[in-house]
C-alpha cells in the first residue's frame, strides 16, 4: 500500500510541476545553442532573452516545488480531501510516510532539473561537458559535491520544518494557519542557529563534513518527529 500511495502522490505533485520543467529545459537548451551567436543579432537577442527567462523559471521551480508539495500534504491530510484520505484502510503513519517521501523525491527531482538547467545557462555547455570540466580540478569537484549535498539537505530540512509546523499548528483550536506559519519558520530559524553554532565548535578542516552530518541528522529527526506527532490528526 505504501508503494501505491507513493506513486499516486508523486504523480499528482509532478503534474503541476511538469509544465515548469518542460519550459525551463527548452529555454536552457535554446540558451546553450545560441551562446555562440557571433555577430548575429537575432541569436544574440534570443540568447539574452532565454538567459533571463531560464533563470526566472529555475527560481520558480525551486519555489513551486516547495509550495506544491506542502499544499498537497495540507489539503490531503487536513482539509477537504482529508476525509477521503483517512477513510483508507491504512495507518496514519503509513500515509505520512508515503506523502512525505513522495514530496521529498519530487523536491529532489525539482532540484535536479533546476540544477541541470542552471548549468546550461551558467556554463553555456551541456551537463556532461560541465561534469568533465569540473572533474579536471579536484578542488572544484569537492566544492561542487559539497554545494549539491548541502542544497539538498537544506531544502529538505526547510520542507520538513514546514510539515512539523503544519502538524503542530493544526493541533490548536484557533488560528491554525497562523500557528503553522509561526511554528514552521521559528523551527527553521532555531535549527539554522543551533547548527551554525555547533559547527563552529569543530576544527576548520572538518567543519564542512560536520555541517552536512549534523544537518542530515536533523532531517532524520524532523522526519520521525512529524511521524510521531501525526498519529492523531485534527481535520479542519
Amino acid at each position: 500500500m505504501l508503494k501505491k500511495l507513493f506513486k499516486y502522490d508523486f504523480k499528482e505533485i509532478n503534474k503541476s510541476l511538469l509544465v515548469l520543467f518542460i519550459i525551463t529545459i527548452i529555454l536552457s537548451v535554446v540558451n546553450v545553442l545560441t551562446s555562440n551567436h557571433g555577430s548575429n543579432e537575432v541569436l544574440l537577442s534570443l540568447f539574452i532573452v532565454t538567459t533571463d527567462l531560464a533563470l526566472v523559471f529555475i527560481f520558480l521551480i525551486l519555489v513551486f516545488s516547495l509550495i506544491v508539495t506542502f499544499s498537497k500534504f495540507r489539503e490531503t491530510m487536513y482539509k477537504d480531501e482529508a476525509y477521503l484520505t483517512h477513510t483508507l484502510p491504512v495507518k496514519t503513519t503509513t500515509i505520512y510516510d508515503a506523502k512525505v517521501l513522495s514530496s521529498i523525491v519530487s523536491i529532489l527531482l525539482s532540484l535536479f532539473v533546476a540544477g541541470v538547467c542552471f548549468v546550461f545557462v551558467f556554463s553555456h555547455s551541456f551537463l556532461i561537458k560541465f561534469i568533465c570540466d569540473t572533474l579536471k580540478d579536484s578542488k572544484d569537484t569537492m566544492e561542487t559535491i559539497y554545494f549539491c549535498l548541502y542544497a539538498i539537505i537544506d531544502v529538505v530540512m526547510f520542507f520538513l520544518c514546514l510539515i512539523n509546523g503544519l502538524i503542530i499548528g493544526f493541533k490548536f483550536d484557533k488560528r491554525k494557519d497562523l500557528m503553522v506559519f509561526i511554528i514552521g519558520f521559528v523551527t527553521v530559524f532555531l535549527i539554522q542557529f543551533i547548527s551554525l553554532t555547533t559547527i563552529h565548535l569543530f576544527n576548520e578542516s572538518i567543519w564542512k563534513i560536520m555541517e552536512l552530518t549534523i544537518c542530515f541528522i536533523i532531517d532524520v529527526i524532523l522526519y520521525f518527529t512529524g511521524r510521531y506527532l501525526i498519529r492523531k490528526v485534527n481535520i479542519q
